[in-house]
This record gives C-alpha cells, structure tokens and sequence, in this order.
C-alpha cells in the first residue's frame, strides 16, 4: 500500500485556472493522492465548484480523497494553508496553486521516492516559469543550487536571508515537519514560505534539493509584486525579524568606503538605486555588468564597465551594492573570487529595502 501524499491548493479569485491545474493532479501516476482545495472567500466559488465537482466525476484519476473547502471570510495565505495542512491526512504535501501545475505526469512518485531514500523532511525542486507571451525559464539558476547542496548550515541561513533559495510553490515536506516545529507565525497574512523557511534552518532543518522539475509556475501573483498593504506588512515583520542587521551592516560599511560601485544596470537597479542613494546619503560611483553589450554604454549618467573594474580597484576602498536578487549567489561567488567579504564589501539591494526605507 503506498503512503499517501496531500496535494493542497490554495485559490482566491483565481479559479479560472482550475482546470489546468487539476487536470496535472488527475494525471499524476502516483496510486495514493489526497486533493485539498481551501477557496479564501473568493467571488464565483459558489459556480466554480459546481464544475470543479463535475470535472472530478468525470476525471477522477489516482485521487483518492477529495476535500473542498470555501471560507466565509478571507482568512490570507497563511491561515489559509494551516488549515489546509491541519485538514491533510497524507505522510507528504505538496502545496501546488491553483494557477500552477505538475511539470508532468510522474511528479509525485519520484517525490515520494526522494523521500525515502534520503533523510530530508524538506526538498526543493526546479520550475519553469512560464509568461503570458509564451516564454519559458527554469528556476532555480544552478549556483543557488549547488550553494544550498554543498555550503554549511549557517551560510545557508545568512544567504537565504538575501535570497530564498527555494519557493513555497515547489517545496515538498512531510507532514511531521509542521508536527515537530509549527508552522509559521500567524502575525503573517500572505508571506508563507519565507520566513518558514528561514525558521526551519535556524532550528537546524536541512533543505534537500531534487534533481528534476517538479511544476510549471505562472509568473505573477500576490507575493511578486509588493503593493497589498498586508504584504508590506508581511515583509515588514520579515525584515525586523531577519534583514534588518544586514541592511544596517552595508550603512556602517559603506560609510568608510571611498567608492560605492553597483553591480548590475537592469530593471533592479533602475527601479531602487535612487531610494538607496537617499537612504545611505551616498551616490553611485561606478557601474559594472556582466552583460558584454552593455560595457561602454551609458545608464544614468554613468559609464557601463566590465566586472573585472573591480579587480584594478583597492578593495579596501569599495563597497559594491548587486541589484539583481535572481544572480546574486553567482555573482557573490565572483566577488568572493575577488576577495571580497559579504556584508563587508558587498551585499544585494533588492526591492524589500524599499519596505526598510521606511523603517529607519
């Protein structure tokens, strides 16, 4: 008899992509699936499950247990998918959106394979983000993976402070996890796996990592983009939690520094190196890009140069701000090379320090 695993989805206002994503479940090769979908009080629930209920007659798959679930009230991402946890009577979970779906047919059994052959309580996987124009990209990039496989627990927990390492969307755990540790603070509303994560590998929780794509994720949603007022406040409580002594070490850092140099001239540096320059009351001396098409190039006033700029610089006298939270780990690694210190002589600027801006 193979042991269960709780596929839980979580929906508000985005059941139009139900079938999608169900469909991905009933296909699944995996013999013992328990679906749980918990609705936070969206609008057309009340119509939608009608089909959802039909679809499930007529697509029943190796679903073996079925729970639908509709809020009278929206409850928020967290409370949301605790109860949706507490409602699981699988060994394993797997949270997949509703807007998502299992990169194919054979996810579940080599998840629950991967489980019982290795310790791991908690693994992540590569995704493909997919856009509404039709492109493709894997997630995550290689160096955060091999960062997360190799490095030590404590530089595992001081990087994923800058940089979640895995998502909630592509995170299998069993269920004894929750028993053992709780789940998270319910001060939270939206923001889940974050700061869950972080508190697992504060408590010595080692992240595994499986060697497959596990779903296909549709770029957007609530977390991607900070406008909910909930969500500033999520990721408030998550930078005095976590990020604040960061964030206060580059200040201290870069104030005995003769050069501040910005890695990166894309969409992260354009949208945040001006509130930056006010928070540090400091100006961007130089700016280098791995990027060959863009050395020589004009981005803000500022001359475009290749990294190896930093490399005839005293190190000593630079401090270097990486606005691009997706290449961070490989471009740390490249500064490191350089002899570099993190958090002494570079660290990332991502869009949460716009939220900390506020907070000094």
């Amino acid at each position: 008899m193979e042991e269960r695993i709780s596929v839980i989805t979580l929906a508000y206002n985005n059941l139009e992509y139900y079938k999608e994503c169900l469909k991905s479940i009933v296909e699944q090769k995996y013999k013992e699936i328990e679906w749980i979908l918990c609705d936070d009080c969206s609008e057309n629930f009340i119509y939608v499950e009608k089909d959802i209920r039909k679809y499930l007659k007529e697509h029943k798959g190796n679903i073996n247990n079925v729970i639908i679930h509709h809020n009278k009230k929206n409850m928020g991402v967290v409370k949301n998918y605790e109860q949706a946890v507490k409602m699981a009577s699988g060994e394993y979970i797997f949270y997949l959106a509703i807007d998502d779906m299992f990169y194919d047919e054979y996810v579940l059994s080599d998840v629950v394979k991967y489980f019982k052959k290795t310790n791991y309580e908690i693994f992540g996987g590569y995704w493909e983000m997919f856009y509404d124009d039709g492109s493709r990209r894997i997630q995550p990039l290689q160096g955060q993976v091999e960062f997360l496989k190799n490095e030590s627990q404590e530089k595992i927990f001081h990087r994923f402070i800058r940089v979640p390492l895995v998502v909630g969307s592509c995170t299998p755990f069993k269920k004894q996890l929750v028993e053992k540790y709780g789940f998270i603070d319910k001060g939270y509303k939206h923001l889940e796996d974050w700061p869950r994560y972080l508190k697992l590998i504060k408590n010595g929780v080692r992240i595994g990592f499986i060697d497959r794509c596990l779903i296909k994720y549709r770029a957007g949603g609530i977390t991607t983009e900070i406008k909910n007022k909930d969500l500033i406040l999520d990721y408030k409580r998550l930078l005095g939690e976590y990020m604040k002594l960061p964030y206060s070490d580059i200040l201290n850092a870069m104030k005995e520094k003769k050069y501040i140099i910005a890695w990166g001239c894309s969409g992260g540096f354009i949208k945040y190196y001006k509130d930056w320059e006010v928070i540090s009351n400091r100006t961007i001396d130089i700016i280098v890009d791995k990027n060959k098409e863009k050395w020589g190039s004009t981005v803000e006033g500022k001359k475009v140069f290749s990294p190896e700029k930093i490399s005839e610089m005293n190190i000593n006298e630079i401090y270097v701000l990486v606005f691009s939270q997706m290449y961070y780990v490989e471009i740390a690694e490249e500064l490191e090379s350089m002899g570099l210190v993190e958090g002494i002589q570079f660290d990332v600027i991502s869009r949460e320090v716009i939220i900390w801006q506020d907070m000094i």
